[in-house]
């Protein structure tokens, strides 16, 4: 019944995150607007036609990006197999055709390429903080643990005070998450955090870890999350950067006050601001200076 039919499109549609199905989203409107223009009728779109399907990357093909390219098509495949329709691109063409928005994208399409955030870095932004202030310890405890700990920051911060992306400790990484433990072969002591979710997470039963051992000198992910603790003093239910605002409410850290923050002291520090995502590029590099092998990293 149709019941039925709600229910295996929700569960189909669980497959992919609320974020992704947004982005999924604009290139199904996209594949509307152009079939409008285009004069492709209704019954053509759903199941999709292979012209239909063809014509509308043609369309794209030239004007954007070859990750946006991809994007759109992946949303309309995706908007097919939530509402089980078949879907008649040959997996020969896809390739063809993201080859081709490669070759022809626009030269003003492509990202900038970023430089990483270093040690040096990292200790210029450390000293326009003040760690006596709870929002500051818990950003700074917040930054190392992304570089030391390769993290994403939409897996160590809370996207929204209300709605689908507000605290949700089955989503976001509380105290109760955090163990410590010691190494077997090299008796090194470290800290996990055992993700709820991530984005690599394939399952509900597949969890994810971030970990992230002592290091020597100012720039140490330990001490600040030690001082991160003392400071705000998490509870094991609250948000793992929890931390007391100047109102007195304890909040979670939130991503765009983490930004708002990283930009301000990367300002002050003169130091370029790298996007928040830049943690985890910038660590890797820095272990690969150290000689951890690719493989491990």
């Amino acid at each position: 019944g149709e019941d039925d039919e709600e229910w295996l499109r929700q569960v189909f549609g669980a497959a992919w995150q609320v974020s992704t199905l947004e982005t999924y989203g604009a290139g199904l409107l996209a594949f509307h607007e152009i079939c409008d223009r285009q004069g492709i009728p209704e019954e053509q779109r759903c199941p999709a036609t292979e012209a239909a399907l063809l014509k509308f990357a043609a369309v794209l093909i030239g004007s954007y990006s070859k990750s946006l390219v991809g994007n759109y098509l992946t949303g309309v495949r995706a908007w097919h197999l939530i509402h089980r329709q078949p879907w008649n691109m040959q997996g020969d063409y896809t390739k063809i055709l993201l080859k081709a928005a490669e070759q022809l994208a626009p030269r003003e399409s492509a990202r900038k390429k970023r430089a990483p955030y270093t040690i040096d870095d990292l200790k210029k932004l450390r000293q326009q903080l003040e760690l006596t202030v709870p929002q500051d310890a818990a950003v700074w405890a917040c930054i190392t643990i992304l570089f030391f700990g390769l993290g994403r920051t939409g897996e160590l911060t809370v996207k929204t005070k209300t709605g689908v992306g507000s605290f949700n400790k089955e989503r976001h990484a509380t105290m109760a998450n955090v163990t410590e433990g010691v190494h077997r072969d090299t008796n090194q002591t470290y800290t996990q955090i055992t993700l709820p979710w991530s984005k690599a997470r394939k399952s509900a039963a597949r969890r994810d870890h971030l970990s992230w051992v002592p290091q020597l000198g100012e720039v140490d992910p330990q001490e600040a999350f030690n001082t991160h603790k003392r400071i705000n003093v998490p509870g094991p239910e609250e948000h793992i950067f929890t931390y007391t605002d100047a109102a007195g409410v304890r909040i979670p850290l939130f991503k765009a006050d983490f930004e708002k923050q990283l930009k301000k002291v990367c300002r002050d520090a003169k130091v370029p601001f790298k996007a928040c995502h830049g943690f985890r590029i910038s660590g890797t590099l820095e272990y690969l200076l150290r000689g951890v092998p690719f493989v491990e990293v």
